[in-house]
């Protein structure tokens, strides 16, 4: 059984909290320059599977901005990789630099998903279904 975490206050930027914006490009790197957090951005299970069973890894270790690999496995939508790193225990509430926790990006990612879906259908509909887009 975990123990629950002690309540901090969230950190929030102007305005509130932020919700995720990495869809960036990542450039491409060779294999032996690649970290636990770019296995976990391509959603390459075994490795980070394999980090965490060994112990080599930690599982609540965070990159510069804060973010843990709950954080990015939920950013990115890899619902196995969500479900490894929770296995081997990792913090839920756990917060990024900007006070996100892996919630926030989920929720993030489900918005950018829902709103390109609605957009799409969109544009169809008022185009009738022809190919004018």
């Amino acid at each position: 059984m975990a123990l629950e975490e002690p309540y901090k206050e969230p950190k929030t930027t102007f305005g509130g909290p932020v919700v995720s914006c990495l869809y960036k490009v990542q450039e491409t790197l060779r294999e032996e320059d690649k970290d636990i957090f770019d296995y976990c951005r391509e959603n390459n299970i075994s490795r980070v599977s394999h980090a965490l069973s060994t112990g080599i890894m930690d599982v609540n270790i965070a990159d510069d901005e804060g973010r843990s690999l709950l954080h990015w496995a939920c950013d990115r939508g890899h619902t196995q990789l969500v479900s490894v790193v929770l296995f081997h225990n990792a913090h839920i509430n756990i917060q990024d630099s900007e006070g996100q926790t892996p919630l926030h990006y989920v929720i993030g990612e489900f918005c950018l998903r829902h709103t390109m879906t609605t957009t799409r259908h969109k544009i169809w509909q008022e185009n009738e279904g022809t190919n004018k887009m």
